[in-house]
C-alpha cells in the first residue's frame, strides 16, 4: 500500500498538460523568426481556425515564407488571412467530411482563381474519392489559362 501515494503522484504528474509551447511547436517556430508583434497577430489565425477544425500547417508555412522572402508585416499578415479564408472558404464547398489535405488543395486552388463552386461540382462528381489531385491538376489548369483579353473573346 506504500506504493499508492507515489503511483498517484506519477499519473498526476503524466495527465497535467504540457507548457503550452510543447503542446504548439508552430507557435516556438513562429516566434524565433517573426517580430514578436507580428507572432501574436499570427497566432490568433493559426488558433482561430484550429478552432474551426481547419488545417493549420499551411498558415505558418504562409507566414515563415513571408518572413524569408522578407516581406512587410502587413504584408504577411495579409497573406495568412487570405490563406485562412481560403481554408474556410474551401472547407465550406467540399464539405464538412473534407480532409485536411483536401481543404489545402481547395484552397491553393481558390487562392489560384478557381470559383468556390467549382469544388462543390468536384465533390458532387467524387463524393467519396479524394479529391486532392484533381484539385491541383484544376488549379494548375487555371493558372496555365491566359488571361488576357484576346483570348477571353475567342
Amino acid at each position: 500500500m506504500r506504493r499508492t501515494p507515489a503511483l498517484l503522484l506519477t499519473i498526476g504528474l503524466w495527465l497535467t498538460p504540457l507548457p503550452a509551447r510543447a503542446q504548439l511547436p508552430d507557435e516556438a517556430r513562429l516566434r524565433a523568426r517573426l517580430a514578436p508583434e507580428l507572432a501574436d497577430r499570427v497566432l490568433v489565425v493559426v488558433r482561430t481556425a484550429a478552432e474551426q477544425g481547419l488545417p493549420t500547417r499551411g498558415l505558418v508555412a504562409r507566414a515563415l515564407e513571408g518572413e524569408s522572402r522578407h516581406a512587410g508585416d502587413a504584408a504577411i499578415l495579409d497573406a495568412v488571412n487570405r490563406q485562412a479564408s481560403a481554408l474556410a472558404a474551401a472547407r465550406h464547398g467540399l464539405g464538412t467530411a473534407a480532409r485536411d489535405a483536401e481543404i489545402e488543395a481547395g484552397a491553393g486552388a481558390l487562392l489560384g482563381g478557381v470559383p468556390e463552386d467549382s469544388l462543390a461540382s468536384l465533390r458532387r462528381a467524387r463524393p467519396t474519392g479524394s479529391l486532392v489531385i484533381p484539385l491541383v491538376v484544376l488549379a494548375d489548369l487555371v493558372a496555365a489559362t491566359p488571361s488576357c483579353c484576346a483570348c477571353a473573346s475567342a
